[in-house]
């Protein structure tokens, strides 16, 4: 039922519909998500680890050991034949989108940050620091602001093929048939607004973003899109920074504890 109700019924439990084998995390810790996880304290989050006892007896949220939670094996990297080692971070690239959208959208993910001749960290590329505070709400999060809006549990993600955020002015009347109804927001005019992003240091910085209408760029026929925008379904406390903000991007995530984050895992672009 968390799963259930942390995907809005939209939960992709087959191959057909996940259109992949599997999803393999590569984010900004080694491990799948660190204290939360160690200390079985999901309050205000969604539950990772479950104990299910034999017999069919009902399911609970668990603690799990870090060397048992899922690893990123980014960080297990072993070091190449030049003796560097890609096991700091990663770099996602990703080309420009028309505004309907595109069939096909091929990027690159490369491994390490400053390792190699195409991971070097632009000198204009700005570092926000996430919060590695495990007693704070807002632990491993950005928070990001949106008109007079705060999202104080925010992040950037790939995983998320949409920009995900509650804001009620937006409409979510849609036609659309993918079994999301009132998951997409389907706004009568081109939606223009400007996200600031604030750190854990207080560093800032904003990016413009759009949204269309999930029903015109659902009726193109195209699969990527710069301009979806979903509700997240988390009260305005979070801005899930999604795969559209990668279209026409270079974006850095460092790995806490590896080289360049031993203070903490951070996003740069």
């Amino acid at each position: 039922m968390n799963c259930l109700d942390s995907a809005q019924g939209g939960l992709l439990n087959s191959v057909t519909r996940l259109q992949s084998n599997g999803i393999l995390g590569i984010g900004g810790v080694s491990v799948d998500c660190g204290v939360t996880c160690l200390s079985n304290t999901y309050a205000g989050t969604y539950v990772v680890y479950y104990s299910c006892p034999a017999q069919g007896a009902t399911c609970m949220p668990a603690g799990m050991p870090s060397a048992a939670q899922v690893q990123n094996p980014v960080a297990a990297f072993a070091a190449n034949s030049d003796g560097t080692i890609d096991n700091n971070g990663t770099m996602i690239a990703m080309p420009a989108l028309p505004k309907l959208g595109a069939t096909v959208a091929k990027g690159r993910l490369v491994f390490g940050i400053g390792t190699q001749r195409n991971n070097q960290l632009p000198p204009a590329a700005r570092i926000y620091q996430l919060n590695t505070d495990p007693a704070s709400a807002d632990y491993l999060y950005l928070a990001a602001q949106v008109g007079a809006r705060r999202y104080a549990q925010s992040f950037i993600d790939t995983g998320s093929n949409a920009l995900f955020f509650d804001d009620t002015t937006l409409s979510q009347v849609c036609n659309v048939t993918t079994g999301a109804q009132g998951l997409w927001y389907c706004p009568a005019a081109t939606w223009r607004q400007t996200a600031t992003l604030t750190d854990a240091a207080g560093v800032q910085g904003s990016f413009d973003f759009t949204v269309e209408s999930a029903d015109t760029l659902f009726n193109t026929g195209a699969v990527a899109f710069a301009n979806l925008g979903g509700s997240a379904g988390q009260a305005q406390q979070t801005f899930a920074v999604g795969l559209p903000f990668f279209y026409g991007r270079q974006v850095f995530q460092s790995i806490w504890g590896q080289a360049l984050a031993t203070n903490g895992p951070w996003y740069a672009f």
